[in-house]
């Protein structure tokens, strides 16, 4: 995570703890170290069996497992979800559906580019998601701008969902 935005998290989280927390589309577990010391659990989650293989000797995860985030269902005593750099990559109807069927969730943040970037490898954006459509499944968002040298994204919105 680019470090302009980890700083806007830092200060969303605050002082916030959790018990347990998902890393939905974790990839190697970079953001598991971001974010280890706002659970007591963390499990990180991905698609991508070599990524997901590297997580694995990240002490920040409790446990990593392999799974699509559009079928994984976190355990019932759940408190956080992070998405970060994720919702871009599945298709929006598969995009929506993961965020309704987690929307028991207490606390759901995520991040997304705020326009498309049409990527020429595997992972590449197949979508691209505006406040509004993100505020229609009760997030809280605001629009985190970039620097300079990431300027082909622009900006990325953060959602906060909170109850």
């Amino acid at each position: 995570m680019e470090s302009s935005v980890w700083k806007v998290v830092q200060e969303t989280l605050g002082s916030r703890h959790f018990g347990v927390g998902i890393d939905l589309g974790c990839g190697i577990g970079n953001n598991g170290l971001l974010l280890r010391d706002y659970t007591d659990r963390l499990i990180g989650v991905d698609n991508d069996p070599f990524k997901v293989q590297v997580a694995k000797f990240n002490p920040s995860y409790s446990q990593v497992i392999l799974s699509d985030v559009r079928v994984y269902q976190p355990p019932s005593n759940t408190n956080a979800v992070f998405m970060f750099e994720v919702l871009e990559h599945i298709p929006k109807s598969d995009g929506r559906n993961v965020l309704e069927r987690l929307s028991n969730i207490p606390f759901f943040m995520l991040t997304t580019p705020s326009k498309f970037f049409p990527l020429t490898f595997q992972d590449g954006h197949v979508t691209t998601w505006s406040e509004a459509e993100l505020q229609q499944f009760d997030f809280k968002t605001k629009v985190v701008i970039l620097p300079l040298w990431l300027k082909m994204y622009g900006s990325c919105i953060m959602g906060v969902r909170e109850h």
